[in-house]
């Protein structure tokens, strides 16, 4: 299973074994805050300048930093490991999803909205979903209440027959609620925020997970027309500022109805910044690459976890992001009775899907990154010998091999 979210699998963990004690009343609540295209240094607890982030700086210091937390290169599959807790190729979720495919995540894949629900959660999805945008694929048949936002990335525009203009689907629960042009793309993070704000007010007596999944700071970059050209960043920088200010609201909801000392608040990235934009992208400084890679940039995020009295304030975590679902039995995190008796079919052994991509058992991302290495190497080590053989014939020599060398 892929490694994803330790603090939330071990608090996870708790809810399952209080609900199994009778402890109902001791229920935490989830919030994740998943930011599209945010590089390592993007934020100021992880080394931003030219952009403000005081919000997330106090969160920081009133949380923990992970500094070593990883997620994948890609949206697609970085979004279904964090709900089902495996690895993309194991769900068959191998890259990005567009606009009306005829893939999503698989309806039958146990999702953490699911398990929670089980046991009485409130839950909802308030962004960008981006694993099929099809009905049977979307957030209300994978164990969330409601869902409001994008459901795919922002410049996966296609043409109003309408307007004619360049649009994306706004979709609440199953139905388009708004088709939103350039200019309108500038109201997300206001809309997203003034959502997840109302879904807390409206379940401040429940237990509830809320999965709030930016669409920022995806390009095209449309920071609100408040923050457009505050900060010294351009408008990557303004965009940022502006998930700061969202994630304050949020954080000072919590406070004001009394629940931050019962909600575990985890602020993360997908993947790395998308370099090839030019200034309209991230920083992963000082890490190599950016997202579509698996070198540290591409996959490494910055994050910060917020749970009021439970977190170790100004202590940097060092650790890979872990699974939601430590649900194999031995480990003795969720108890045997929670774990689904039924695994969803495996499609590497579904003579049906004659064309799905073969299945792969769980590997270390490192060992799988040396073993291609390692191939790419002798196959440039035979493409340099080859090309030496040829130059040495047209200049009529003796090839080194020939020579004995």
């Amino acid at each position: 299973m892929k490694p994803h979210l330790r603090l939330l699998a071990l608090a996870l963990a708790s809810t399952l074994a209080f609900t199994a004690g009778g402890f109902a009343a001791d229920k935490p609540n989830f919030v994740i805050i998943f930011i599209d295209d945010m590089g390592y240094a993007d934020i100021g607890p992880f080394g931003a300048t030219k952009q403000k982030t005081p919000r997330l700086d106090r969160m920081a210091s009133e949380g923990m930093r992970l500094t070593s937390f990883y997620a994948a290169p890609v949206c697609s599959v970085s979004r279904a490991q964090l709900l089902t807790g495996c690895y993309g190729a194991r769900i068959s979720v191998p890259g990005v999803f567009g606009p009306a495919s005829t893939k999503g995540l698989n309806p039958t894949e146990i999702t953490m909205a699911e398990r929670l629900k089980e046991l009485g959660y409130a839950t909802a999805c308030i962004g960008k979903w981006h694993v099929g945008d099809q009905p049977q694929f979307l957030p209300t048949r994978q164990g969330f209440d409601h869902y409001l936002g994008i459901p795919y990335s922002n410049d996966m525009q296609r043409k109003s027959t309408a307007t004619g203009e360049r649009v994306v689907p706004l979709i609440r629960d199953e139905k388009v609620a708004e088709l939103l042009d350039d200019e309108a793309q500038s109201r997300i993070v206001q809309i997203y925020t003034d959502e997840a704000i109302s879904f807390i007010r409206e379940n401040k007596d429940k237990p509830f997970l809320l999965y709030l999944p930016h669409t920022a700071v995806h390009v095209p970059i449309h920071p609100g027309k408040d923050f457009a050209g505050k900060s010294s960043n351009g408008r990557f920088g303004d965009w940022v500022e502006e998930v700061d200010r969202s994630t304050g609201r949020s954080l000072d909801t919590l406070n004001e109805l009394k629940l931050a000392e019962n909600t575990l608040v985890i602020f993360t990235s997908d993947n790395g910044p998308w370099l090839v934009k030019g200034a309209d992208a991230g920083s992963a400084a000082p890490l190599r690459g950016g997202k579509g890679s698996t070198w540290e940039g591409g996959m490494r995020e910055p994050t910060i976890a917020w749970w009021p009295g439970k977190t170790d304030p100004l202590t940097p975590r060092h650790r890979p992001t872990p699974d939601p679902f430590p649900a194999r039995r031995g480990e003795k995190q969720i108890p045997s009775s929670q774990t689904p008796s039924l695994p969803v079919p495996d499609p590497a052994n579904d003579a049906t899907r004659k064309k799905q991509i073969p299945v792969r058992q769980p590997l270390s991302a490192r060992r799988d990154l040396r073993g291609r290495v390692q191939c790419r190497w002798r196959w440039m080590q035979r493409e340099q010998s080859r090309v030496r053989r040829v130059v040495h014939r047209v200049r009529g020599e003796a090839s080194p091999r020939a020579a004995g060398a």
